[in-house]
């Protein structure tokens, strides 16, 4: 079977262990095959300490600032002249894309016509050959002057729900916490990282392992969910899948990772980094689980988990339990994420989309939702399609925002408030529907209900609630419903 997907001389190969992958090598890049299917997945190209990822579909994962990202264009008339251009954002953010890289990797590629159908979505359809001509490169996608309705772009929005907020590169309101996961991590402590569901933990997670991989880290991100390991050698296998055909038979992965880890140790090599998300899948963990975790943190690995803090309180039970005296946990610093400041989100709101926006609305919209970046995400995307649609209202009147807000984001969202009030304990769920109306004094509730309020980060030790309108917005609106 012949493989195309080197553009010159192919220089060497290797197989994976189990025969699933092959590399290549050549002097255009290293490719990544899918052997069964002889399939390209992935074909990776450096120059200098620069290195490019790509899918076939061309979703990329590139290092370095992204500032200095730029697209590379012959000249027409001369092919081998090649003039870069600067990457817009909205371009950057489409074509970088970690988790589809990885999917690749996984033996998913994906559609090969995807990224046409998203650039497409964005406006960015079609297309001519390069006149050889300089031409301004907009940051967002160009508005076609006489389209026919069978090649109209399709609707997009500038506001991504679900996303971080995201400015060059950088996490908007989030830059102080990504430097102190930075600083734990490069000073190998342990770090637990905290927040309700829809904070941004995973995309914290994925901005830290793209900024590490940059500085030379060798860093694994893996989330834990639909995957729970039940002891120390199933989440080896997890975190290191090469174990499962490198390690003797009757020997532990688990035991394996750690030495060899260990080795590289001593050797002065150990920049090794895992970054574990959802970390509630761990609660059936058994005896070998939580003292092996403990020490790959402690000794041979930079290591970083995020959950809720249920999440964390319900894992420092079970080990508890399956190892009494346990200390685990008590070596992980906790990184607990909150609102972003105001400023911050007020900015966001109004240069996302320049003109959109105005300061009045903006500080409207903040004393609705109060200043989580999905909820921003959420009500711009909402906001972005009303003044798509002619409806001016939220603009100029708030109690028309405040419509908006509670079909679009109470109504329209209600599936991520259920998600999370599932999470809760019973009795938490029982106190929040009786105190709908106004939330209870803290210090005045009964010692097992204040323990259970910070165990679910609905309240810290001093007493003060979570900071989160549109939760309790719509847990009130639930109560009324189920009220007979």
């Amino acid at each position: 079977r012949s493989l195309s997907g080197h553009a010159g001389i192919v220089l060497s190969v290797s197989w994976s262990g189990d025969g699933r992958r092959l590399a290549s090598s050549g002097s255009d890049g290293l490719c990544i095959w899918d052997t069964k299917k002889g399939q390209l997945l992935v074909k990776w190209r450096v120059a200098g300490p620069s290195s490019l990822a790509s899918t076939p579909s061309g979703y990329c994962l590139f290092n370095g600032d992204p500032s200095r990202h730029w697209l590379s264009v012959a000249r027409p008339e001369r092919p081998e002249t090649l003039l870069y251009l600067p990457l817009p954002r909205m371009l950057r953010s489409i074509l970088y894309r970690p988790d589809k890289v990885r999917a690749a990797l996984e033996g998913r590629p994906g559609d090969s016509n995807e990224l046409a159908k998203e650039l497409a979505a964005r406006g960015w359809s079609g297309g001519e050959p390069w006149d050889g001509e300089c031409h301004h490169v907009p940051e967002s996608a160009p508005k076609a002057s006489s389209p026919s309705p069978s090649a109209e772009a399709l609707p997009s929005s500038p506001f991504r729900p679900g996303s971080a907020l995201e400015d060059d590169g950088h996490l908007v309101g989030r830059e102080t916490t990504v430097h102190e996961l930075l600083a734990l991590v490069t000073g190998r402590s342990p770090a637990i990282l905290l927040g309700p569901r829809r904070a941004g933990k995973t995309w914290l997670l994925e901005h830290m392992s793209h900024r590490l991989s940059e500085a030379g880290y060798t860093v694994r991100y893996e989330s834990l969910q639909g995957r729970p390991p039940r002891s120390a050698d199933e989440l080896a296998l997890l975190l290191e899948p090469a174990l499962a055909t490198s390690t003797p038979r009757g020997s532990s992965p688990g035991d394996k990772l750690l030495r060899e880890l260990g080795r590289r140790s001593r050797a002065k090599a150990l920049r090794h980094v895992y970054l574990l998300d959802e970390v509630g899948a761990l609660e059936r963990g058994d005896e070998t689980l939580f003292p092996w975790l403990r020490e790959l943190g402690q000794r041979h690995a930079a290591l970083v988990l995020a959950g809720s803090h249920w999440d964390w309180v319900r894992i420092i039970r079970r080990a508890n339990e399956v190892c009494p005296g346990s200390s685990f946990g008590n070596d992980f610093t906790p990184v607990v994420l909150e609102p972003i400041p105001q400023e911050e989100a007020r900015r966001f709101l109004t240069e996302a989309v320049p003109g959109l926006v105005p300061d009045r609305v903006a500080d409207w919209l903040l004393e609705l939702c109060g200043e989580w970046p999905f909820y921003l995400q959420a009500m711009g995307h909402a906001l972005y399609f009303a003044r798509e649609a002619g409806n001016l209202k939220p603009f100029n009147d708030k109690a028309a925002l405040a419509e908006l807000y509670d079909q679009r984001l109470l109504v329209g969202r209600s599936a991520v408030f259920e998600d999370r009030l599932r999470e809760f304990p019973e009795s938490v769920r029982k106190l929040l529907f009786t105190h709908r109306e106004r939330r209870p004094e803290f210090h005045a509730l009964p010692p097992e209900e204040r323990t259970l309020l910070v165990d679910t980060g609905l309240c810290t030790e001093s007493g003060r609630w979570l900071t989160d309108r549109p939760f309790f917005d719509w847990l009130r609106r639930r109560a009324e419903a189920l009220d007979p």
